[in-house]
């Protein structure tokens, strides 16, 4: 599946979701609605492998954050910035929009201690990414394609179901 598809995937069962479940009073947002599917798609398959001794079913966001950052560039056309936390090393998040209206995706920040400062960091370009030596050797890109499958079906089964659900009202 294209960043293309992939966009608009997402689009479709953010609108979906959003129109039908409003939950307690109020609209889920996109960026909570992600962040739902990745909390379901992380496993230690999807996990950096120097990580994988931290990793639990309590703390999925551990080792995450390149292929997250990865999968939210695909989905919401965001850009990826590589950072470096001191005692922590590298960190990857997604910034969506430029200058006032920029906003930070950063889905595995709870990996962090709390008070934690994570310096604005550079963009990066998302490709070397999939390529440089410690990606191959993290193999990264297989562990980022396979996020991204987990993170499209959900989505599809999501709108399936809700497809089944109205044609099942129909009937009735």
């Amino acid at each position: 599946m294209t960043k293309n598809k992939l966009a608009a995937l997402f689009n479709e069962y953010t609108r979906t979701v959003i129109e039908t479940y409003p939950t307690e009073g109020r609209t889920p947002s996109e960026i909570g609605l992600l962040n739902d599917l990745f909390r379901l798609g992380w496993s230690l398959h999807t996990c950096t492998p120097d990580q994988r001794k931290f990793w639990s079913c309590l703390r999925p966001e551990i080792g995450q954050d390149l292929v997250t950052a990865l999968v939210v560039r695909d989905a919401c056309g965001s850009r990826v910035v590589s950072s470096v936390i001191p005692g922590h090393g590298a960190h990857y998040f997604n910034l969506i929009g430029i200058g006032s209206d920029r906003q930070v995706i950063d889905f595995t920040r709870s990996r962090f201690p709390p008070g934690t400062i994570i310096p604005m960091g550079v963009e990066t370009d998302s490709e070397t990414l999939l390529v440089s030596p410690n990606a191959i050797s993290d193999k990264t890109e297989p562990r980022f394609r396979l996020l991204r499958r987990r993170i499209e079906k959900q989505m599809r089964d999501s709108l399936n179901q809700d497809v089944q659900k109205s044609n099942t009202r129909r009937v009735r």
